[in-house]
């Protein structure tokens, strides 16, 4: 901060203190549209990328042995958190594509802010957009609508879940609790590639997911 100089017969700020204090002004009203402008076009910031969920090593569903796959977080812009996510496969997978359709699978998420269901649709309608044709996508319409109709808005701590079992179909929890179910062949993989897939959601994500090793993206 620039030290005050005034007059000493009128108690004002003399021309010389007005001139910092306008280039004071100007510098910090740069700084903030210099901040404003990074976010905007996503430049990297100082990422952590590790999770800070504390998600279990193994889970059991039905009969069946999950153990973690690997774990992330998804970022907004590349490092504003928005949740954390863990991949879970049967225990007998060993290293079997995630998506087979032979394989038991879960995806845990859990969100660090409030997000509406809406953007969540939007985002999940334009990673499948990018990834199918519009005539498979038109093939499996029924029952993407199906389940977009069970989302709703979430709280910071609040957790989904998608749950495939061979044979079973998809299904949705919400904290714990299920909400819809998917039966249809195929679907779970269609869907769960939204964040396994090509192109996924989100590159990183699905390295962290993926990676075999049970921990946290570093």
């Amino acid at each position: 901060m620039v030290p005050a100089r005034f007059n000493s017969g009128t108690g004002r700020a003399t021309p010389l203190q007005s001139v910092h204090t306008c280039r004071s002004s100007t510098r910090n009203w740069l700084r903030t549209a210099l901040t404003l402008w990074l976010l905007s076009v996503g430049i990297p910031g100082p990422a952590v990328y590790a999770s800070s969920t504390a998600f279990a090593a193994q889970l059991r569903d039905a009969d069946t042995n999950l153990v973690r796959l690997g774990q992330g977080t998804a970022h907004y812009a590349r490092f504003i958190p928005v949740y954390d996510a863990a991949l879970y496969i049967d225990q007998d997978a060993g290293s079997a594509d995630p998506l087979d359709p032979g394989v038991a699978k879960r995806l845990d998420i859990v969100y660090r802010t409030s997000i509406k269901a809406s953007d969540m649709i939007t985002a999940a309608e334009r990673t499948l957009a990018r990834q199918h044709s519009e005539e498979v996508l038109a093939r499996w319409r029924e029952a993407i609508d199906a389940l977009h109709a069970a989302y709703r808005d979430v709280d910071s701590g609040d957790r989904y879940a998608l749950v495939f079992l061979p044979g079973d179909g998809l299904r949705l929890e919400f904290n714990g609790r299920p909400v819809t179910h998917v039966a249809a062949t195929g679907f779970a993989q269609l869907y769960l590639g939204i964040w396994l897939g090509d192109p996924p959601l989100s590159a990183r994500l699905k390295r962290a997911l993926i990676n075999h090793s049970g921990d946290n993206e570093r």
